[in-house]
């Protein structure tokens, strides 16, 4: 560059601020396009997921305070719930209400509740809490066990998802200042106990409640969390239990942040449990929803933010719909209440007003079921579909034609032939577990009735999966057979050639992942436009009469 260049003509001048100006505006573009992504798929596993254990469950769960009605009043409740077509009944077993003295036990009215429950074939969640003569401070872990060891013990044989307490993270919930070492040693001991009474026992963490406080009252779920596995917990909870209500924002508000309370809080959980290897398990909602107090009542202040009845109802049926799309890791959703009930501990409860809390009722004061209970039903309702995640032929959505075997090995064909299985899925992407070895087999598969994409053709044009190991060894891995799909309901089927006793369909997976091609072409448009800038701001500045300072920049 020569300070003696000729002096850029007038209609040039504005081509290098023009230059700087596109450059600055096409770096900016590409950051917020970039971010708006990642935003966008945030919490969504790319590829095909793994198995998470816990996870190919039915989502829809409510709370339900059985202990408050009648025996007449909880027949109605409970074919209610049946109705709205839930799987899942969260209940309270508070240990004081049924030891009126050391060792001495009135189970009656659990036994109708656990009866009552089994008889309509709905799951229980119970929530072991509320020791006796409790005085606001942590029960003694030896006696907590002791009565989570009878309890499994007695209902073992119909209950097998316990959570050992709630809101331990607040001191309303604890009794004092929220420890993570103080609960995860009531965890463990209270894990083996039940575990020991009922082997197939699921245990829940006690449920996080959201908050961004940092102590000492109350303490983040997120921090709470973190001092849990620093203190040793993992390997007494199976499922992570948390409460992602919406509060002021809509279930597709993406914003995640440990500032930020919303539906989408569950992300953060979620990135701390893989950050701690401990992805295989699921998450659980304890309580979810939006605040939609009934008419007349609007006026009792909430920290809970507040809708309409529709938009409460829209918003929830949106979080079920986001949740099982997006979130292969979380299993049971469980609305926050069918009625609050009036009666419970304000302490651990989790429902300190029950007046309060009739905004996230399912069902009116006067019995009426509300918008959000329809909406629900109406999805409850819904096709049966496998949704992003992964399965097996236990647990998994799919029609099965031919003589198969099931175990938990998975499906096996039978030696006379004519196997197949039709699976239905929401989403873009589709793989198959298969079992592999030194044995020659095959699957044909079609989506939507056309060879699927992710496989080579034979000759006649049918999309095949060999089953045979490329060493001939056994091994057990998830192929893709159909990538890019339109976002939406599919069915793939599958037609076995051979493979008898070597049990090799294992499962399947399902993903989805947004069309990135309007993204792809931006962020290669905004490059480009970049570039241009770029060399329009070099061709400039090697013809402007810099300073000294200017021509060594």
């Amino acid at each position: 560059m020569s300070h003696n260049s000729p002096p850029l003509p007038p209609a040039s001048r504005l081509l290098l601020p023009v230059s700087c100006l596109l450059l600055l505006l096409s770096l900016l573009a590409t950051f917020s396009l970039v971010a708006n992504r990642r935003a966008l798929t945030r919490g969504t596993p790319k590829g095909l997921p793994d198995p998470v254990a816990d996870a190919d469950v039915p989502p829809f769960c409510i709370n339900a305070p059985l202990a408050r009605y009648s025996e007449e009043e909880m027949d109605w409740a409970l074919d209610l719930i049946v109705e709205g077509g839930f799987t899942w009944v969260r209940q309270r077993f508070p240990w004081a209400q049924i030891e009126p003295a050391p060792g001495v036990y009135d189970w009656e009215p659990w036994d109708r509740i656990v009866e009552a429950v089994a008889g309509r074939e709905l799951r229980l969640i119970a929530v072991l809490d509320t020791p006796p003569e409790w005085a606001g401070a942590p029960p003694p872990a030896e006696a907590l066990a002791r009565f989570a060891y009878t309890f499994a013990a007695r209902y073992g044989d119909r209950i097998h998802h316990y959570q050992v307490w709630h809101n331990p993270n607040l001191s309303d919930g604890w009794g004092v200042e929220p420890n993570p070492a103080a609960y995860a040693e009531r965890l463990r001991q209270t894990a083996e106990a039940i575990r020991a009474a009922d082997p197939t026992a699921r245990i829940l963490l006690g449920s996080l409640a959201p908050t961004v406080e940092q102590g000492p009252e109350n303490l983040s779920e997120v921090h709470f969390l973190e001092g849990l596995y620093a203190a040793g917990a993992a390997p007494y909870f199976d499922i992570l239990s948390i409460q992602p209500y919406g509060f002021d924002a809509s279930p597709n508000d993406r914003q995640v942040s440990p500032e930020r309370l919303n539906f989408s809080r569950a992300v953060l959980l979620r990135e701390a449990m893989v950050a701690h290897d401990d992805g295989g398990k699921s998450i659980w909602a304890s309580h979810f929803g939006w605040n939609s107090l009934p008419p007349g009542w609007d006026d009792i202040p909430s920290i809970w933010g507040q809708v309409d009845e529709p938009t409460q109802a829209a918003y929830t049926a949106a979080a079920v719909e986001r949740a099982r799309r997006e979130w292969p890791w979380m299993g049971a959703l469980c609305l926050a209440h069918f009625q609050p009930d009036p009666t419970a501990s304000p302490l651990l409860s989790g429902t300190p007003d029950a007046d309060g809390h009739w905004g996230f009722a399912a069902i009116a004061p006067d019995g009426t079921p509300r918008p959000v209970f329809h909406a629900l039903a109406r999805l409850a309702r819904g096709p049966t579909i496998n949704y992003p995640g992964a399965y097996t032929p236990l647990s998994g959505r799919a029609e099965w034609v031919g003589n198969w075997e099931f175990s938990d090995l998975g499906a096996d064909p039978s030696q006379e032939g004519g196997e197949r299985v039709a699976i239905p899925f929401w989403g873009t992407d589709l793989g198959l577990r298969v079992r592999r070895g030194h044995y020659r087999a095959y699957f044909y598969i079609t989506v939507d009735g056309e060879p699927a994409n992710a496989l080579p053709q034979d000759e006649t044009g049918r999309a095949y999966l060999p089953l045979t190991s490329p060493d001939y060894r056994p091994q057990v891995v998830t192929l893709p057979v159909a990538t890019g799909l339109p976002p939406g309901p599919h069915t793939a089927v599958v037609v076995v050639e051979r493979g008898w006793d070597q049990w090799p369909l294992v499962g399947w997976s399902v993903a989805y992942h947004p069309d990135e091609t309007t993204y792809r072409w931006s962020l290669a448009s905004l490059s480009l436009l970049a570039l241009i800038s770029l060399a329009g701001l070099v061709v400039t500045g090697r013809r402007v009469r810099w300073t000294a300072l200017g021509r060594a920049a």
